[in-house]
C-alpha cells in the first residue's frame, strides 16, 4: 500500500534514478511500476493459508465531525487553530491534476486505483472464502491500508 509520503512531488535524493514524474498520480503509476517490476505483491495473495488484502484511498476533509478545538474553561487561545491544510506537507508537496487535497473528489478518485492495482474486484477464492461465517472459514484473512479505514479508529484532535 502506498502512504502520502510516497505521492510527494518534490525532489529528493535518488529520484534521479526513476523516470520524472509530473504529478502525483503519475508518481504512483511509477511505484506501481517498480513494484511489478520488482515482483512485488500489489494484489490480494493467499500466502500459507492467510489471504493479504491492501486497500488502497486517501484521507478527506469529511471525516472531521468534531468541533474544533476549544480553549479549557476560563482561557483564551494566543491564536486560532490552523485548518490542516496550513500546516500538512501534503498540501504542498502533492499535486492532483485540479484535485484538492483533502478532498471528497480526491479521495473517491484514489478509491479507483484499487480497481487500477488490480486489487478489487476481489478473486472469486477470496469472496466466497468471505461469505462464510467466520468459524467457518478456510482461510485467514488480513486486510490493511496506510490510511484509516473507518471513522471510529480516528484519534481525537486533542491528541
Amino acid at each position: 500500500c502506498y502512504g502520502n509520503h510516497e505521492t510527494w512531488c518534490h525532489k529528493s535524493l535518488g529520484d534521479e534514478d526513476y523516470r520524472p514524474v509530473a504529478d502525483s498520480f503519475d508518481k504512483l503509476e511509477l511505484l506501481k511500476d517498480i513494484c511489478i517490476q520488482e515482483e512485488i505483491f500489489i494484489s490480494p495473495q493467499l500466502l500459507h493459508n492467510v489471504w493479504v488484502v491492501p486497500v488502497l484511498g486517501w484521507y478527506h476533509r469529511s471525516w472531521d465531525t468534531e468541533p474544533p478545538l476549544q480553549a479549557p474553561p476560563g482561557q483564551e487561545l494566543q491564536h486560532p487553530p490552523l485548518p490542516g491544510e496550513k500546516f500538512a506537507t501534503d498540501t504542498g508537496a502533492c499535486k492532483w491534476r485540479g484535485f484538492a487535497n483533502a478532498s471528497t473528489e480526491l479521495a473517491e478518485s484514489l478509491d479507483q486505483q484499487n480497481q487500477l492495482w488490480g486489487i478489487w474486484p476481489l478473486p472469486v477464492a477470496l469472496e466466497e472464502n468471505l461469505k462464510q461465517p467466520r468459524g467457518e472459514r478456510r482461510s485467514w484473512v488480513i486486510s490493511f491500508s496506510h490510511f484509516l479505514p473507518e471513522l471510529e479508529l480516528m484519534p481525537e484532535k486533542r491528541f
